[in-house]
């Protein structure tokens, strides 16, 4: 689930609303690497889409209320995350998550640019026998939304469940 941290530059309820964004999904390879003093890496190259649409609310450019456009943003990214084993299967960790954003059309003749991104992330995870289960909180750093009218920014807020089949290297 994905969210903009945003408000429609509208004015007199006129414009474009705040991107309603639908779910979205990520698939990609982890490599996870224990380390001593309970603590291990995750590293994961991903590849995912973030899906939304926008609403008119009526303006001299789009006159009409309630035309919609539907988008769907790709990106690659390569997650690190360093994690604090607490007890059992269950740890926390922080990291980050170098993304880019490929360019994508996103309204009648209107683009959005490729960008990059390097979100901050903090996850909780419990590893089971065959995989882990993460809960992931991603706070974008830069406006990937570049290039869409009546946005003030884009910057990414995602909260997302991944399961993940883990390969361990132990040392």
């Amino acid at each position: 689930m994905d969210w903009y941290k945003d408000e429609a530059m509208s004015k007199g309820k006129v414009g474009f609303n705040i991107p309603d964004m639908k779910p979205s999904f990520h698939v990609g390879y982890q490599l996870q690497i224990e380390l001593k003093h309970r603590l291990s890496v995750d590293a994961a190259l991903l590849y995912g889409q973030k899906r939304g649409e926008i609403a008119s609310v009526g303006n001299k450019a789009t006159p009409v209320k309630g035309y919609k456009s539907k988008f769907a943003r790709n990106y690659m990214a390569l997650n690190g995350v360093l994690n604090y084993n607490l007890i059992g299967g269950l740890k926390v960790g922080a990291g980050v998550e170098p993304t880019l954003h490929f360019k994508d059309n996103i309204m009648i003749g209107k683009t959005i640019k490729s960008a990059f991104d390097v979100p901050v992330v903090v996850k909780a995870a419990y590893a089971f026998k065959y995989f882990d289960l993460a809960l992931t909180y991603k706070q974008g750093t830069c406006n990937v939304m570049k290039g869409v009218p009546y946005m003030k920014s884009g910057w990414t807020r995602d909260l997302q469940v991944s399961i993940f089949v883990p390969i361990s290297i132990s040392k």
